[in-house]
């Protein structure tokens, strides 16, 4: 077991270095495999079978969506249409930025996406309603982390794709454990309104509330078309994510210019290379250790050490929370998946519930410092904020975070529900 250990260190010594994640993973593989007098073209021939997926065209197409989206400021109809419906309650505002993350997300299937959106409209507003910043960055930041547990998400396309588990499932085993984490981040900021005594807003009248629901209706209408569409077998979730782009472009057409088209192809074809980049090299990482026999031999040792499962997620969340201060969510399910997969088999984990409980903990990562990808966003969206200020509006909802990550340990059902009724 411990001649192989050594790539681990060479692969942390590349990125402390400063190599991007791909080149980093490429470089520990092509190391592992000239040491091991492996055959070196395989690499060549195992990053292509890895992008030769039908599934895996469905992210450069959901990224296309949430661009289109994005330039069409359609985020901003969501938020003003939940505002005129709870801007009467305490802290109205904050409660709607968080309904219009959970509504946006189940449209583009990125927290990054999600918190740009939605925080480009809601916190100017909030901020000049006099809301405690504190509580913008806090229910901005959180609500976005409801982009990749709310379905579609991007992260749950790629476990599907590695660990051979039906994403139509994946996708039913984050709408009870979306819904929830959204109540509790609701709540969080209920209770914050109340500690900074924020006022409820004037009621609308039912002609601003029919203005901004037949604005934003058609918008509403892609989550179903989308899910609505996998389950009912209609299609497949390739094909989802291009009737979703050719429904957004068309609810999106006459808010867009000519000049706006490039920017959205580029935004796209650039985040697209950049992901597939760093799946294929893992891919390519995880095939070396599979040919040291690494993965096997780490789940033999599981299994002879007696470990049972919820240890076992237990030292992995704690493994996971580690990795998130040091690289975003993509390269954390990458790295690990293909590594612990014989394990998750030996001990009889559910891969469903697994794939659950990875996705909360990239989502603890999101705003863990120094690299959490959501405080980036809101520090590009206001330019005074500072990140002390930010992780202390954030900390009420990473605990309620934390307290949620228990609670879908503990309680498998919330996770498996759902995909045993899809037949």
């Amino acid at each position: 077991m411990t001649e192989g250990i050594w790539v681990f260190p060479l692969l942390l010594f590349l990125l402390l270095f400063g190599l991007p994640i791909g080149i980093a993973l490429f470089t520990s593989a092509l190391v592992v495999l000239l040491v091991n007098n492996f055959d070196v073209m395989n690499m060549a021939h195992t990053m292509y079978q890895t992008l030769d997926s039908f599934l895996l065209s469905s992210l450069p197409l959901f990224m296309l969506m949430a661009n289109i989206l994005f330039r069409a400021n359609i985020g901003e109809d969501l938020f003003e249409l939940l505002n005129v419906f709870l801007r009467r309650i305490r802290g109205g505002l904050s409660l709607s930025a968080l309904a219009a993350c959970g509504l946006f997300a189940a449209i583009s299937g990125s927290s990054a996406a999600t918190v740009l959106t939605i925080g480009i409209v809601a916190i100017p507003a909030m901020l000049s309603r006099g809301y405690d910043r504190k509580l913008v960055f806090g229910a901005l930041g959180s609500g976005g982390l409801l982009g990749v547990l709310i379905p579609p998400s991007g992260w749950m396309i790629i476990y599907g794709d590695i660990a051979e588990v039906s994403v139509g499932k994946l996708f039913l085993a984050g709408v009870i454990p979306g819904l929830m984490l959204l109540g509790i981040f609701m709540i969080v900021a209920y209770i914050q309104s109340i500690r900074t005594h924020m006022e409820p807003m004037e009621p609308a009248t039912w002609a601003e509330k029919k203005a901004a629901l037949r604005k934003a209706f058609p918008a509403i209408w892609l989550p179903p078309i989308i899910l609505g569409g996998i389950y009912a077998g209609i299609f497949t979730p390739t094909e989802s994510a291009a009737v979703g782009c050719v429904y957004a472009a068309a609810i999106s057409v006459r808010r867009l210019k000519i000049t706006d088209f490039w920017p959205i192809f580029k935004d796209t074809v650039i985040a697209t290379s950049m992901l597939f980049l760093v799946i294929k090299t893992a891919v390519v990482f995880g095939s070396s250790l599979t040919m040291m026999q690494i993965p096997q031999k780490l789940a033999a040792l599981v299994v002879e050490a007696g470990l049972t499962p919820i240890p076992f997620i237990i030292v992995m969340s704690l493994v996971y929370f580690v990795l998130g201060l040091f690289v975003d969510g993509i390269c954390m399910l990458l790295l690990t998946l293909p590594i612990i997969l014989p394990i998750l088999g030996a001990l009889n984990i559910d891969l469903i519930w697994f794939c659950i409980i990875v996705v909360v903990n990239m989502e603890i990562g999101c705003i863990s410092p120094p690299f959490g990808v959501n405080l980036f966003v809101l520090m590009g969206i206001v330019k005074d904020a500072e990140l002390p200020e930010i992780l202390h509006g954030l900390l009420p909802f990473f605990l309620g975070l934390v307290a949620f990550l228990i609670i879908v340990i503990s309680f498998p059902t919330l996770s498996t529900w759902l995909p045993a009724l899809l037949k």
